[in-house]
């Protein structure tokens, strides 16, 4: 179990706000580095504000930490300075449910439960460093690997392919638009300006056999 923990009571908060300086020494740190997966956390502390709400108790701080992680590519080690603001209510019920669905409002803040009663702000400092870490940390001159195209990518990908494979698409494109604007009147006027073998040679290379030249 860590060493870094402080617990806070609704008996603490009864006669007002109780303010907490939290610092983890080294043991703690390398527990938490442990525990999340770190090279190395060499600094972590708090400044926090408890106080008593009617359903419970309200944290309020900032936590400051300097750690160490792996670069998500190479591995090498990528230092980081994370200070990070929070509040968080506790309150010393369930939460409300309708319908057997937890209500919460996602405008409000962060809402958690007491546990018997107490909160350990230590555990919060750590939890809150936590998220705060980068997800995908990359070492300077580390170039992002590949990125896995999405499906919208993929279909555009093809299409160009498909276009590129066909030199006749965009004229096949045009062919059915002219269809679908009356391709007899064009094509008359196509015949008239005396351009009617091109015509056909498009014709032909879509499969249209059967147009007869307009008399």
């Amino acid at each position: 179990m860590s060493d870094f923990t402080k617990i806070v009571t609704l008996r603490d908060v009864e006669n007002g706000p109780v303010s907490i300086r939290l610092e983890a020494d080294a043991h703690a740190r390398s527990d938490l580095a442990q525990r999340f997966d770190l090279i190395a956390i060499d600094h972590l502390s708090g400044q926090v504000e408890a106080q008593k709400i009617p359903d419970g108790i309200r944290l309020e701080g900032v936590v400051t930490a300097q750690v160490t992680q792996k670069c998500a590519i190479s591995l090498d080690p990528v230092e980081s300075h994370i200070e990070d603001r929070f509040a968080i209510r506790f309150l010393d019920a369930p939460l409300p449910m309708e319908a057997d669905e937890m209500v919460v409002d996602v405008d409000e803040e962060d809402v958690d439960i007491l546990t018997q009663g107490a909160v350990d702000v230590a555990e919060i400092l750590a939890q809150t460093v936590s998220l705060a870490l980068d997800p995908f940390p990359r070492a300077p001159g580390v170039d992002l690997p590949p990125i896995i195209k999405t499906e919208a990518q993929v279909k555009a990908d093809a299409e160009a392919q498909e276009k590129a494979d066909n030199p006749f698409a965009d004229l096949k494109k045009l062919y059915d638009k002219l269809e679908a604007e009356n391709f007899g009147s064009i094509l008359r006027h196509c015949y008239e300006a005396g351009t009617i073998q091109a015509v056909f040679g498009i014709c032909q290379a879509f499969g249209a056999y059967e147009i007869r030249v307009p008399g």
